[in-house]
């Protein structure tokens, strides 16, 4: 292990500040309860390439000289190398894997879903839907404002309306 030396020198350097206690402790675990999270792993290491790291270096690169504080003197006598830099070819960003980002619940082994407090789903209680439901419509039919319907008026209701009328007239008639 390359590191090993350095870790070494870490570990002797909190010890003196903490009276001679081990910080770094081993961590027990069985393989078969990681071995789901082998596949997401790979995801993640294939999506970190040379070039990507790369053009996350030289993105750096870049907003440390927009926001130098010795550089801003030479972009005000050069403009124009300031907007080379800021035009410069956009870098090709490497794609956010979005379901990296939250880890299901059956990849999780049953010792860390205790840790995490992540319970079976409770199902919902339809009835309560239901309920609300039922006395959310009730509200809105019993507030007028709600309820008050407007079509508006347009030719053809007005139409409907005046035969409706004349009908009831001609019913009303009674001929001896």
């Amino acid at each position: 292990m390359k590191e090993k030396p350095l870790l070494d020198k870490v570990e002797e350097r909190l010890r003196a500040g903490l009276n001679d206690v081990s910080i770094f402790k081993k961590y027990q675990f069985k393989l078969e309860e990681i071995e789901p999270f082998k596949y997401r792993a790979k995801d993640a290491w294939r999506a970190v390439t040379k070039i990507a790291i790369r053009e996350a270096r030289l993105k750096e690169i870049k907003q440390e000289i927009f926001n130098c504080q010795k550089l801003k003197g030479y972009f005000e006598d050069n403009p124009t190398d300031l907007q080379v830099l800021r035009h410069d070819k956009t870098l090709h960003t490497v794609r956010i894997q979005e379901h990296l980002s939250d880890v299901p619940e059956y990849i999780l082994p049953p010792s860390l879903k205790n840790l995490a407090g992540i319970n079976k789903r409770k199902r919902k209680n339809h009835r309560n839907i239901s309920r609300s439901k039922k006395t959310k419509f009730e509200a809105t039919n019993n507030n007028p404002l709600l309820s008050m319907k407007f079509e508006g008026f347009t030719k053809n209701q007005r139409k409907n309306e005046q035969k409706h009328f004349l009908k009831i007239n001609i019913e009303d008639i009674h001929v001896f």
